[in-house]
């Protein structure tokens, strides 16, 4: 993403860092923030966030924060998850079980996002995933 004019973080309060982050707050403090656009971007959108937020919990010691970022035209839109496990890289599992309960979640993420990745820094590592972002649109009758 070019520019990112708007960046929202999610208030995630005290205590969520071991324990799994209330979700459903996530997704409706998503939603608010993407008023006017197109149905099906808000629910991709509200499926990324859930996934990584998810990942970022079972596999890397939980989440540290969650922002959303918009450029001034809302064209796009990026979603940022920061967890406390820097050298811990998120993968796509090679191998799929169609049983497995588990191991999706980067397989969605990738699927759903434009693109992807990790910025790592010294003490917690952020992964993004960026997706287009379509606007509502009036049908005249």
């Amino acid at each position: 993403m070019a520019t990112c004019e708007t960046r929202f973080d999610f208030d995630l309060a005290a205590g969520h860092a071991n324990s799994m982050p209330p979700l459903a707050q996530i997704r409706s403090w998503l939603r608010a923030r993407l008023d006017g656009v197109a149905r099906e971007c808000a629910a991709d959108a509200e499926l990324l966030i859930t996934e990584m937020v998810t990942n970022a919990h079972q596999h890397a010691a939980g989440v540290t924060a969650v922002r959303l970022c918009l450029p001034a035209d809302r064209t796009r839109l990026r979603i940022e998850v920061d967890d406390s496990r820097p050298r811990l890289r998120p993968h796509r599992r090679p191998e799929r079980v169609p049983e497995a309960v588990h191991g999706r979640g980067m397989v969605l993420i990738a699927a759903i996002s434009t693109s992807w990745g990790v910025h790592t820094r010294r003490r917690h590592k952020t992964v993004w995933a960026e997706m287009p972002c379509h606007h509502r649109t009036t049908v005249l009758r």
